[in-house]
């Protein structure tokens, strides 16, 4: 068994005399946001609840319930000399929800989130591997509320033999080359904090506000109308807001102008891709259709970048399947010629090598990546 030390969070208090003095310079095992220990998991049921400032502990619909009330976010930290583990409810301490699946807001989502009891390990000694390996779907890391992130993919993709998207409700699975993008068609059913769940599994896909309200990162919350907008004047250095499986940090997404330079400006970070709209010599998928696959994806998937008409997607249309629509609509800009750490900040991953207010040696990093009115911009997190 290994040597585990422990981080019990009782009510709201952080008991730091376990930890010696290496792990309390552990961003791993530090940057957990443990304010709101100790309080209650709450909800906005619905629309009406939320202007009428009515949140509740205990709630049931679809796959998540929760008769009793329970605790948000983390409460343990443990740890040994090659893993970090967290124990966590995986609900947000900010109030979720209410979550419905149109824009006029009337028809509810069929699930609440409800308590996971989440044990979770992330490596303490990480190395950044020559072979990749490819997110899956569910959690691909947590962030420091405990609240799970996944990728960017919503699940389902086209099937060339039935001319549409795979669905919940399809008798059918989608032939995993146009994969859809969660942000551009799940994000009708996110909360104000950009999250939702996948059967009780309460989780982000792209830019959490609400979580960078509590720790600082440059965000505005309107607890009159439970909005979150960004305030991106005279940024600091965002704080680490998550981690990933493979043991890197994710930040916010402000960092310094020059990686290597700890007095550099600081900036939001460019991501890497651009929707491939003809521009930067990318295809326009607009006047091609989806028949090729941009390089990244058709290496991730190990098929060629020229599609059969067996493979084709849709076309782009300003119906269902607008331009942005799939993953595969986004080329990368070190493909296309431009260049990265001028052009753009991060690489094909959504990170780099940099400096860090938490890392002044250097690490690397991925951060989320926005405009700057803080519309989650692809890859989104990872």
């Amino acid at each position: 068994m290994p040597n585990l030390k422990s981080i019990q969070l009782c009510k709201v208090l952080f008991f730091f005399a376990l930890v010696g003095i290496t792990s309390a310079q552990d961003p791993k095992i530090t940057s957990w946001f443990t304010e709101a220990t100790g309080k209650y998991a709450r909800i906005f049921e619905t629309l009406t609840d939320q202007n009428n400032g009515n949140d509740v502990t205990t709630w049931s619909r679809g796959q998540g319930s929760q008769t009793l009330p329970t605790y948000a976010g983390i409460h343990e930290i443990s740890y040994s000399d090659d893993w970090v583990y967290i124990r966590s409810t995986g609900l947000g301490s900010h109030i979720m929800g209410p979550w419905y699946l149109n824009e006029a807001k009337t028809n509810l989502f069929p699930n609440y989130p409800a308590n996971r009891a989440v044990l979770y390990q992330i490596p303490r000694n990480s190395t950044v591997p020559s072979s990749k390996t490819l997110t899956g779907l569910g959690s691909i890391g947590y962030f420091v509320d405990g609240v799970a992130m996944f990728d960017n993919r919503d699940a389902f993709s086209y099937s060339n033999s039935n001319n549409a998207d795979a669905t919940p409700q399809s008798n059918y699975s989608g032939d995993a080359i146009w994969n859809r993008d969660a942000y551009v068609n799940e994000s009708v059913t996110f909360d104000a904090g950009n999250a939702h769940q996948a059967g009780s599994n309460y989780h982000y896909h792209a830019n959490p506000p609400a979580l960078r309200y509590q720790l600082g990162d440059q965000v505005n919350y309107d607890s009159a109308n439970n909005t979150y907008t960004e305030n991106p004047i005279n940024p600091s250095h965002s704080p680490i807001i998550g981690w990933v499986q493979d043991g890197y940090p994710i930040y916010g997404p402000y960092g310094y102008s020059d990686p290597n330079d700890l007095s550099s400006p600081i900036r939001r970070m460019i991501s890497g891709y651009q929707i491939r709209d003809g521009s930067n010599g990318s295809t326009d998928l607009n006047t091609t259709g989806r028949t090729t696959l941009p390089i990244w994806a058709a290496n991730a998937q190990g098929r060629n970048a020229t599609l059969s008409t067996n493979q084709y997607g849709p076309a782009v249309n300003t119906l269902s399947y607008t331009l942005g629509h799939y993953i595969e609509d986004y080329a990368y800009k070190g493909n296309l010629g431009l260049n990265f750490g001028s052009d753009f900040d991060l690489d094909l991953y959504n990170g780099r090598f940099c400096k860090t207010p938490d890392y002044p040696e250097g690490t690397y990093a991925y951060f989320i990546t926005i405009e700057a009115d803080g519309t989650p911009v692809f890859p989104y997190n990872i």
